[in-house]
């Protein structure tokens, strides 16, 4: 099993429950070799589309935030902190983002909100997986939410405009602080 999936199933344990935990584990075996897992997106859908049936989306989103913030790399955090250092205002910073394409590379204000735009899906896991429910872009929401609050110091709130995987034409967050 996948260590995004093993993650995954450790957020469902904590949001739900364990024996919920256990059931999907169980159902995530490969019929054919009980030795050998589903493969990973197909996991993370079935596992995602049993959860908002069943819980709703709150409870989806509760579970996929925290993945996102563990997805991001601390070199990015780490090198997106320096630029935030370097830079004496937030267009300035947002600026030096996008050169070096760090949230897309078309990040913006509109008003008080940052508005981060990727022109297609990063996610591999994501694009890589038919059908796979728009829900999930709510890991990409918590990527977002863990960039802007360990640059910025503080805690942020990231909403989603749109997503590829909702047919929009592209993903767009909107970040403010709290």
């Amino acid at each position: 099993m996948s260590q995004r999936v093993e993650y995954l199933l450790s957020r469902v344990a904590t949001t739900i429950g364990e024996a919920k935990r256990d059931e999907y584990a169980r159902s995530l075996l490969n019929p054919e070799d009980a030795t050998r897992s589903i493969p990973e997106g197909k996991a993370m859908k079935a596992i995602l589309e049993d959860v908002v049936a069943t819980y709703g989306e709150d409870t989806a989103r509760e579970i996929l935030r925290p993945c996102g913030h563990r997805c991001i790399g601390e070199s990015v955090i780490q090198k997106a902190k320096d630029i935030h250092q370097a830079t004496h205002s937030l267009p300035e910073f947002l600026d030096a983002m996008n050169a070096q394409h760090i949230g897309g590379g078309q990040l913006h204000l509109e008003g008080d909100a940052i508005v981060v735009i990727y022109d297609h899906c990063y996610c591999g896991t994501a694009k890589n997986t038919k059908n796979m429910p728009p829900i999930y872009c709510e890991c990409s929401a918590g990527w977002c939410e863990r960039l802007f609050s360990e640059v910025i110091g503080k805690p942020v709130r990231v909403t989603i405009r749109s997503t590829v995987l909702r047919q929009d034409p592209h993903c767009a967050f909107e970040v403010t602080a709290y």
